[in-house]
């Protein structure tokens, strides 16, 4: 089962919002690079190599509303 961590879930929101990882630092106080890594991990539990694969097919499951 593939389980995302609260942290990795809003930073696939706000991924999903359209923020980039400079913003998403910034509005989570934490390093560019936390955030980096978030989403390396993400990338890596979904098996994909770009985050905009993963978005969508968040989206295409209706986990994540598009825009």
């Amino acid at each position: 089962m593939l389980l995302l961590s609260a942290a990795e879930y809003e930073v696939l929101r706000l991924i999903n919002d359209g923020y980039s990882y400079r913003d998403i630092a910034r509005q989570r106080f934490v390093e560019e690079s936390t955030i980096r890594s978030q989403a390396n991990h993400i990338l890596r539990k979904f098996r994909k190599k770009r985050m905009r694969d993963v978005v969508a097919l968040l989206r295409e499951l209706n986990i994540l509303n598009s825009q």
